[in-house]
């Protein structure tokens, strides 16, 4: 897929990637390990990047709310004076799915939000699967510390809300999400994603975290 580059609040560019492809029929029966990377393209530094050199988060519950699945993940931080960024491997459990990135990241509120997708049929002719969007802190990888998604569909995000690093889409294979403002008087965003079931799935989430100061360094470079 190709990279989110954004601004590193000191200096240079965060680069954040998923590894994994679905572009040929073999691809579909690989279950091979693929990972989402956020690396600091330091200034002044050349040179390739160690994964000894990236906090590792991980992928440490799923559950459900009022039947509908979730999953959590770690909370380390990433020391930028030592560090050079953060990966998350797209397994749990320690079983390998196949679980890989096939579109692009996106930003939004100083988070990062990516889908990714595991492929169910054993038939490479057979496009049929499931998923996960997954929304996490864009700096340091970590799950937000506030609710950022309507758990308990009231329409009203709040601390009533679990906190999650994200939902698991299980009727179809997820495609890149639309982000739309609702443009009123919530601070509330949509997120619209299409499945390969041709079924759009809707989501309230948080445009911002309310009552929390916020320092916006994320401007994407095109």
């Amino acid at each position: 897929t190709y990279p989110l580059v954004t601004e590193h609040p000191q200096g240079g560019h965060m680069v954040s990637v998923g590894t994994g492809k679905l572009a040929e029929a073999s691809d579909k029966l690989t279950k091979t390990q693929q990972a989402f990377y956020a690396i600091w393209d330091k200034p002044s530094t050349s040179g390739t990047v160690a994964l000894g050199a990236l906090q590792p988060q991980s992928i440490t519950g799923e559950f459900s709310v009022g039947g509908q699945d979730y999953f959590s993940t770690s909370t380390n931080t990433v020391d930028f004076n030592t560090q050079r960024g953060w990966y998350l491997p797209l397994i749990y459990n320690s079983v390998a799915e196949g679980e890989r990135v096939i579109f692009p990241a996106q930003t939004t509120e100083g988070r990062v939000v990516f889908v990714t997708a595991i492929i169910d049929a054993e038939d490479p002719c057979v496009s049929s699967g499931s998923g996960r969007l997954v929304e996490l802190d864009l700096l340091s990888g970590a799950m937000l510390d506030y609710e950022v998604l309507d758990t308990n569909r009231d329409g009203t995000i709040d601390d009533n809300d679990s906190i999650v690093a994200g939902i698991d889409i299980n009727e179809g294979l997820p495609g890149l999400p639309v982000i739309i403002d609702r443009g009123d008087d919530k601070p509330t965003q949509t997120k619209a994603v299409l499945l390969s079931t041709g079924q759009t799935l809707f989501l309230d989430e948080r445009a911002a975290a309310s009552g929390l100061s916020r320092r916006i360094m994320w401007r994407q470079l095109q």
